[in-house]
């Protein structure tokens, strides 16, 4: 996984993901890799990709069409416990910010470590600004 600091261009495997990625690409691009749609409302859609590579998950969110957040964490496959947070899994998603250069903010956004108790949620998420 890298992360293109000048743009925040992130290419996972084979694949680059960027904040210009539009629904209609979304669905000719990654169709096949299981693509899910979580939510659908007038704010906001969130699309997921529980097993985009081996080891890592994916979820866009959608504003207005407009990717504003990729929220990687590890793939399903790699049995993680729903809903559990450990610190096997905090330490791999730490691993992912070293891969991405850290937590740092840039002109186009931010690389971040977020942890949602309530839904029992880990991951690093590339944020872009409007």
């Amino acid at each position: 996984m890298r992360l293109n600091q000048q743009t925040g261009e992130i290419t996972i495997g084979n694949e680059s993901l960027n904040r210009g990625l539009t629904e209609e690409a979304l669905h000719e691009r990654f169709s096949a890799y299981q693509l899910k749609l979580y939510i659908n409302n007038i704010h906001l859609s969130l699309w997921a990709i529980p097993n985009f590579t081996e080891d890592k998950g994916i979820s866009i969110y959608m504003t207005k069409g407009k990717v504003t957040t990729y929220a990687i964490a590890p793939a399903e496959s790699r049995g993680f416990p729903p809903f559990e947070i450990n610190e096997e899994l905090r330490a791999e998603i730490r691993a992912y910010l070293v891969e991405l250069g850290g937590e740092r903010k840039y002109e186009w956004g931010e690389v971040c470590y977020t942890e949602d108790s309530r839904s029992g949620s880990v991951s690093v998420h590339i944020n872009y600004n409007d």
